[in-house]
């Protein structure tokens, strides 16, 4: 990040991901949840779109 200060990086998880989370690491994933850092559609969201193409 150093080298591209002004990028943004967001990462798509799966809709699980958020119930794998370990309690000391919950808070940290929700503020990157909240600044969307991660994005975790709605379970058989992608599914759905992936379908459509």
């Amino acid at each position: 990040m150093n080298e591209f200060p002004d990028t943004k990086i967001t990462v798509v998880v799966d809709a699980t991901f958020g119930h794998r989370v370990d309690r000391k690491e919950r808070a940290e994933f929700d503020a990157a949840i909240n600044n969307n850092e991660l994005v975790a559609p709605r379970r058989g969201l992608l599914v759905g779109v992936m379908a459509l193409c």
